[in-house]
């Protein structure tokens, strides 16, 4: 009963709207056809038929609005409870993740351990091996990658 409300409000005001707008006609009509028929009659009862469907539509809007509200408030909850949920399984991921060790840093290189390439064979792999960690790192795209391979092989072959 309670489920759907907004759905179930914006179908009352349909059927709202439409009962008072038949009922308004059949009384109309039973004024018309059970007194005289004359011209006062024909003009009140056009005027109920008129005012009564008039504000019945009205009516309907208004109530047709507030179900589209409660709709939309219904939605918004549902969203706003899987984005708890989500926000929720996100922190408790970064609590059980690992916390770095207290491991000493490494050793810094000693000045003999770097060796610069002597021959181009060599500057050519260094680079071409810097370029290819840029690519694995996305620090560049494929096509990047591979534009700048050509180039290096243009320039050291």
């Amino acid at each position: 009963m309670y489920k759907n409300i907004g759905r179930k409000i914006k179908g009352f005001s349909i059927v709202l709207a439409w009962t008072l707008i038949a009922v308004s006609c059949f009384y109309a009509f039973y004024r018309l056809f059970n007194g005289t028929i004359d011209t006062k009659n024909i003009i009140i009862s056009v005027a109920i038929v008129l005012v009564s469907s008039i504000v019945a539509m009205l009516l309907s809007w208004f109530i047709y609005a507030y179900g589209v509200l409660a709709e939309n408030a219904e939605k918004s909850n549902d969203n706003l409870e899987t984005l708890i949920l989500q926000i929720d399984e996100l922190s408790s991921k970064l609590e059980t993740r690992e916390k770095p060790s207290s491991t000493p840093p490494k050793k810094a290189k000693k000045p003999e351990d770097f060796s610069l390439p002597e021959t181009k064979e060599e500057l050519f792999a260094s680079q071409l091996k810097k370029l290819k960690k840029d690519y694995e790192m996305s620090r560049i795209t494929y096509d990047e990658y591979e534009e700048a391979k050509k180039l290096l092989e243009e320039k050291y072959r």
